[in-house]
């Protein structure tokens, strides 16, 4: 069957790996992955993954958005996301076995993590220009795939990386939970955005008393909206700065949680307004007496 997508499907996945070697070797595994990844489905079964994953060529975009949701798992966690990205991208490119020509059956899709492993291996031996500390990235690369799925493997994730990985994969396969744009003719990185993937992050809630409650951050997670607002202004204007620089999230915080924030803060000014007229007027009556 004539593949129907090709290593440039993955530019913008690529361009989320920052070091270059990893991104290179990353590149290099692809492309010397068997042929069918290219254009089978994701699900041997059809019974499994998203609809969308199912169709041909489906194996790719669930790489993709596997990808996309280790990358914000492990940002979140403050992990290496290059790790979680490569493993994203690579984790499923012996999905059915290491010919060109797709396997059927459990036993390939039961080691089909080793038998990557053993490919990205090859790949980093046949790489002269790498460090230790780069060698030491494949390997952690190299073991969240080994163990990504779980219990239905034959190996299961013990560390961090590979635990959290394991649950990046498991919310792409998971039905209803990602949703891809019907016409995969129009889509672009873009349609791939870390939000459309894993919901809109709740920067704050609303409680039972109408209060906007944080919902982020160790400083005033918990606290009211309001109440920050009067004690610490100067972490409203930061927020408002740093726009879409902020350190808490790389797409910044959205127009909607920036609204909220002024808000917040113009109701306090108001009230320190009124506040300060009330104390004028009440000067005044007093000298009005003497």
């Amino acid at each position: 069957m004539n593949p129907i997508y090709n290593i440039d499907f993955f530019s913008g996945e690529l361009d989320l790996i920052n070091d270059p070697t990893i991104k290179d070797l990353t590149r290099q595994s692809l492309l010397q992955a068997p042929k069918y990844i290219w254009y089978v489905p994701a699900s041997i079964t059809g019974k499994h993954h998203p609809p969308d994953d199912n169709d041909p060529g489906g194996l790719c975009w669930h790489l993709k958005k596997t990808s996309w949701i280790a990358w914000r798992m492990f940002h979140n966690l403050m992990l290496n996301t290059d790790v979680g990205v490569a493993a994203g991208l690579l984790h499923d490119i012996c999905h059915r076995g290491v010919n060109d020509e797709p396997e059927d059956g459990y036993e390939s899709y039961q080691k089909h993590g080793e038998l990557a492993v053993s490919l990205l291996g090859k790949t980093m031996l046949a790489n002269p220009e790498k460090t230790i500390a780069q060698e030491r990235l494949w390997a952690d690369i190299s073991m969240c795939i080994i163990s990504h799925i779980g219990r239905w493997g034959n190996i299961e994730p013990e560390l961090l990386e590979q635990t959290v990985f394991h649950l990046a994969d498991v919310a792409a396969s998971t039905k209803g939970l990602v949703n891809i744009a019907d016409d995969r003719a129009d889509c672009t990185i873009d349609d791939f955005s870390v939000p459309e993937l894993v919901g809109k992050k709740e920067y704050f809630i609303l409680n039972a008393d109408g209060d906007y409650i944080f919902n982020f951050g160790k400083m005033h997670l918990e606290h009211k909206l309001l109440d920050v607002a009067n004690r610490d202004d100067g972490y409203l204007r930061w927020m408002i700065k740093q726009g879409k620089q902020s350190m808490d999230n790389k797409d910044g915080f959205p127009d909607d949680v920036l609204k909220l924030v002024q808000q917040a803060r113009d109701k306090v000014k108001a009230a320190s307004l009124a506040t300060r007229m009330d104390l004028v007027d009440m000067m005044e009556e007093k000298a009005k007496v003497i």
